[in-house]
């Protein structure tokens, strides 16, 4: 099943209902939800985390995302210093989203952005496995 904020080839998205009714549904303002689904930076971090059946693979992404997080020395050095959960998955997802949309220049309200819209078609957190690996890097940090 396609989600209605996957993009089409064209970079558009593919949808039941129009761009407004999907960016209400989001609780954003209709160009803001349109621009980021319509990017292409959003498409292909889809592109990159969907699986065969054409799905978002939720499993992949958060895979990716700890395996760069566990292999990243300035994660361990984020670590070090006290850094919060939020700093080291923001650190984390900007980093592989730039890696993986090939843009070097996403802003942190960019990657927050496609974060919401992929929450919003998950059935849970989209981050939810790496905030628990974060958060056992933590753990061990203190004891």
């Amino acid at each position: 099943m396609r989600s209605p904020l996957t993009p089409t080839a064209a970079g558009t998205t593919a949808s039941a209902g129009d761009d407004t009714e999907n960016a209400e549904e989001l609780g954003t303002s209709a160009p803001e939800a349109v621009a980021t689904v319509g990017s292409a930076d959003y498409a292909a971090i889809v592109k990159a985390y969907t699986n065969r059946k054409g799905e978002i693979s939720y499993e992949l992404l958060n895979k990716t995302l700890i395996q760069a997080a566990n292999a990243n020395p300035y994660v361990d050095r984020m670590v070090r210093e006290g850094a919060t959960l939020e700093q080291i998955r923001d650190h984390v997802v900007k980093a592989n989203f730039e890696a993986v949309s090939g843009n070097r220049q996403l802003s942190a309200v960019e990657v927050a952005s496609i974060v919401a819209l992929l929450d919003e078609v998950s059935p849970r957190s989209v981050l939810g496995e790496l905030n628990g690996e974060i958060r056992r890097k933590l753990g061990q940090a203190t004891a």
